[in-house]
């Protein structure tokens, strides 16, 4: 090529989409609370949880007794897996004594504002 001689470039680009009736979803078609791992625990646990629309959602600690004990979360999530830790404290950030406790999550319905799952499971911190 030759000094001052012009190059022309020209590019495409294709989006394909491909509609397979077997191919699995990106979002879950449910909402689902997970068992913790590991449980019992100590120090940690962890909790996920499947969220099949935007929703408002709050997921909360409590003890044997029912009382609560922490918020892990409070807010609006997207569709999908979401995942926290419990450290085995109180809202205050003190330790909780070996024993069984209570996980809860609540999801609302964002656009109809009604609850939509509701469920409990138990775990254990053993030291």
């Amino acid at each position: 090529m030759a000094s001052g001689e012009m190059v022309a470039i020209e590019s495409h680009s294709f989006n394909t989409v491909i509609d397979d009736p077997n191919h699995e979803s990106i979002f879950p078609d449910e909402y689902k609370l997970y068992h913790n791992y590991p449980n019992p625990f100590n120090p940690s646990t962890t909790i996920s949880y499947d969220l099949k629309a935007w929703s408002r959602v709050s997921l909360d600690i409590f003890d044997i007794l029912g009382r609560s004990i922490m918020t892990l979360e409070k807010s609006i999530k997207a569709p999908g897996r979401h995942t926290t830790q419990w450290y085995g404290k109180d809202s205050k950030g003190l330790k909780m004594p070996s024993g069984v406790y209570f996980y809860r999550l609540i999801v609302q319905d964002i656009m109809s504002g009604k609850k939509a799952f509701t469920k409990t499971e138990k775990m254990m911190i053993v030291k």
